[in-house]
């Protein structure tokens, strides 16, 4: 079903105010929405590498998937597909909730909730079921198009109210991700990105890097 709702701004519009216009148009349809847009978009594609180092973290990245936080595996070529789908958030933001789905020998999950936080000026990507931190992000529109988007501080997610992990205990502690995406060469509709976990006592610890393609009319099947 190409189900439609009326959209408000996306998390990703409000942060970026009027940078969103240098948006690509394959990125403006991921994360961007107007009134005709479906309620749910889907990415299909394959992850050229899933990685993490040293070996002695796959007991740690096991605990965090138990809670979908963390991909625990690693691998080449891994089929994989995401579902962006939004919902009315407070004020006139939407919430994107994104579902991410890996094909190992047995499927992987890895869902998280984008929101905007217009009081903070925060845009914020909440993980874990159920929701434990979130990464506060720092986005930067750059040449070609190029999206990235850094770590900038994280939040605890408390009784159903968050908490600022303080900026220099987070570059201290805690690892920084850097994800980026580019729209692919010669296409309209596809995309390659790279993502990288940076600890800042044991260097990359963890990254992957694929390429997708927009599947709107396929954005409802189950995952």
């Amino acid at each position: 079903m190409d189900e439609t709702v009326a959209p408000g701004r996306s998390p990703v519009a409000a942060a970026l105010g009027p940078r969103a216009d240098a948006l690509p148009p394959v990125f403006r349809r991921q994360f961007l929405a107007d009134p005709a847009s479906p309620a749910a978009i889907a990415l299909e594609g394959e992850m050229a590498r899933i990685w993490y180092r040293p070996r002695w973290l796959k007991p740690l990245l096991a605990l965090m998937g138990a809670f979908r936080v963390a991909v625990p595996e690693m691998g080449v070529d891994i089929p994989a597909r995401v579902v962006i789908r939004r919902s009315p958030g407070p004020g006139d933001v939407d919430v994107h909730t994104w579902r991410r789905s890996f094909r190992f020998r047995r499927t992987v999950r890895f869902p998280s909730r984008l929101t905007y936080d217009p009081g903070r000026a925060e845009l914020v990507e909440w993980l874990g079921q159920p929701t434990l931190f979130g990464i506060v992000w720092n986005l930067r529109v750059g040449p070609q198009g190029r999206l990235t988007m850094r770590t900038d501080r994280y939040r605890l997610s408390l009784a159903g109210r968050s908490a600022v992990v303080p900026r220099a205990l987070s570059r201290w502690l805690l690892p920084a991700v850097e994800f980026q995406q580019s729209p692919a060469a010669r296409s309209t509709d596809s995309f390659v990105m790279r993502a990288r976990v940076v600890h800042p006592w044991l260097g990359p610890v963890f990254g992957y890097e694929g390429r997708f393609r927009l599947r709107p009319t396929e954005a409802d099947r189950p995952t």
